[in-house]
């Protein structure tokens, strides 16, 4: 007999989430970015992992995505992090200007 798809579902998170857990690629308080989702991680559960966007709101990812999809972890190996700020400056404008 085999797990029905639903409960075939919840074991695979499950058991992504022990992987992630025991393995530790990533920890609380890594900036992550999973797919087009990007955010601090704020808790690794055995079902899911949260993330806190920079708008502040909360995003559950089953454990099972950050095991199969591609993940970056820029706090990795190393405790400092950095964010892009685009900055653009229009044609003509003085650069001298305080």
């Amino acid at each position: 007999m085999g797990i029905g798809f639903g409960l075939q579902n919840i074991v695979n998170n499950f058991i992504s989430g022990l992987i992630l857990l025991i393995e530790r690629p990533i920890r609380s308080g890594d900036w992550t970015f999973v797919g087009a989702t990007e955010g601090l991680v704020h808790r690794i559960s055995i079902r899911s992992t949260q993330l806190r966007t920079i708008d502040g709101s909360h995003i559950m990812v089953p454990n099972s995505e950050l095991i199969s999809s591609q993940v970056t972890n820029w706090m990795l190996h190393d405790s400092s992090g950095r964010i892009k700020i685009p900055v653009s400056v229009a044609y003509g404008s003085d650069l001298e200007l305080p």
